[in-house]
C-alpha cells in the first residue's frame, strides 16, 4: 500500500513539474512576440512619420556670397533638418550637419548656406532625422518634398 501512494505522489510531483515548465514556456513565448509586435508597431510608426514629412522649399542665390534656403513644414509634425549635401558637376562640394534646425508644423525656418554660388552647382540634397531626402535643383525657386 506504502508503494502506491508513494508513485502517486511522486506522480503528481511530476504532472506539477511538467506543467509548471509548460507554463513557463508558454509565458516566455507570449512575452517575445509581445515584444515584437511592440518593435514592428514602433518601426511602422517611423516609416509613417517619414513617409507624412512635407516640406516646401526654397533655395535662391540671393547675393553672389551665398544662398538662403527657406524651408516651411506642411505636415503636422515638428521635423528636424539633419544635414545638406551641396553637389556640383563634378561631385560633393561640401556637406554639413545642421544643429538645431527644426520647424515645427506649419512654420517656416530660413537659413544660410554661406558659400559663393557658381554656375556648376546643380543641386541640394537635405536629409531630416527620420532618414527622408529632399532634392532640391539649383535654380528652382520652390520645391515641395
Amino acid at each position: 500500500m506504502k508503494h502506491r501512494g508513494v508513485g502517486g505522489l511522486i506522480s503528481m510531483i511530476g504532472l506539477v513539474l511538467v506543467f509548471g515548465i509548460a507554463s513557463a514556456a508558454f509565458l516566455q513565448i507570449n512575452s517575445a512576440q509581445q515584444s515584437f509586435v511592440s518593435s514592428s508597431v514602433n518601426i511602422n510608426k517611423i516609416i509613417m512619420d517619414k513617409n507624412n514629412q512635407r516640406l516646401n522649399f526654397t533655395l535662391v542665390p540671393i547675393t553672389s556670397s551665398k544662398y538662403i534656403v527657406g524651408v516651411n513644414n506642411t505636415s503636422s509634425q515638428t521635423i528636424s533638418l539633419d544635414s545638406y549635401l551641396l553637389v556640383n558637376s563634378t561631385g560633393i562640394r561640401t556637406a554639413k550637419y545642421l544643429d538645431g534646425k527644426s520647424t515645427t508644423a506649419g512654420k517656416s525656418v530660413q537659413f544660410d548656406i554661406n558659400l559663393e554660388p557658381k554656375p556648376e552647382d546643380k543641386y541640394v540634397i537635405f536629409v531630416t532625422d527620420l532618414g527622408k531626402k529632399c532634392l532640391v535643383p539649383i535654380g528652382v525657386s520652390f520645391r515641395i518634398c
